[in-house]
């Protein structure tokens, strides 16, 4: 479910070390996950994005990733997936939320952001340090 977390987890991850890029929720459009077919050039496209970027040419990526939410086609296809994941030798996370509470106090804050529409872009719904957390 959304609200879980993936979002400050994400910036954990990405902050706490160089050579980690995420290209955050990539599946969002209907488009992105209509078939396997086009799953798989997503991720094709996900995963070979260092040999083909001018970003690659300035450091080394350790690992890349993307935020996928269990409701946007990866329950649909999830047995293609895994043989995909497995060929590719594609590491998952995935979030529980156990605190309920706490995931209901992330979604009032989303609310909060998007009927708040801050000028300046700031999004005080997910934390981007440890001293926020």
């Amino acid at each position: 479910m959304q609200r879980s977390g993936s979002g400050w987890f994400e910036t954990l991850l990405i902050n706490s070390h160089d050579h980690i890029s995420s290209h955050g929720e990539i599946f969002y459009k209907n488009e992105m996950r209509k078939n396997m077919t086009m799953i798989t050039r997503v991720l094709d496209k996900v995963y070979n994005i260092d040999w083909n970027s001018s970003a690659s040419k300035m450091h080394c990526t350790a690992a890349v990733g993307f935020k996928w939410m269990l409701n946007q086609g990866l329950m649909d296809h999830y047995v293609e997936i895994a043989d995909y994941f497995n060929r590719k030798d594609v590491s998952a996370i995935l979030l529980f939320r156990r605190n309920h509470l706490r995931r209901l106090v992330s979604l009032l804050a989303n609310i909060h952001d998007q009927k708040a529409k801050q000028l300046n872009g700031t999004h005080v719904a997910h934390v981007h340090s440890k001293d926020e957390v």
